[in-house]
């Protein structure tokens, strides 16, 4: 099956990390201010441009990443005592069995969403470390 992707400069982001996506950027434009939702909807269109990657350039990767922060946050404080995405991904899936997999995987799913903005918000640090621009891939 295949997955999303995240990379940036020195950073690899886990095995598929970037599948829930979509789900991430739902969640995001929730609590996003008008100038982050402007940014939303920017990596959203170029998630849906068609190409086989995507780029957050380093000053939108460096708005992005305070928001990222407040919504690992609120994720963390939700699932808590669980500190593993994987773990809370077979949480979910105990939680409610009749969960499509490949949904939960691409957004519908905490755990997935959870691994997502970890890798996310590492990805724009290191941007901000390395003057690099985050890259999303798909296979």
């Amino acid at each position: 099956m295949g997955g999303i992707y995240i990379q940036c400069g020195s950073f690899q982001g886990n095995d598929k990390s970037g599948s829930a996506i979509e789900g991430v950027l739902d969640e995001l434009a929730l609590i996003a201010s008008p100038a982050q939702l402007e940014l939303i909807a920017k990596i959203r269109s170029c998630l849906d441009g068609g190409e086989q990657y995507a780029m957050i350039a380093t000053d939108d990767a460096d708005a992005l990443a305070p928001l990222l922060g407040r919504y690992r946050t609120r994720i963390e404080a939700r699932i808590a005592p669980i500190t593993n995405p994987v773990d809370q991904m077979e949480k979910d899936h105990h939680d409610d069995p009749t969960q499509n997999a490949t949904d939960a995987k691409y957004g519908k799913g905490l755990g997935w969403r959870y691994y997502c903005v970890l890798d996310l918000e590492r990805a724009c640090k290191i941007s901000h470390e390395e003057g690099e621009p985050v890259v999303i891939t798909w296979d």
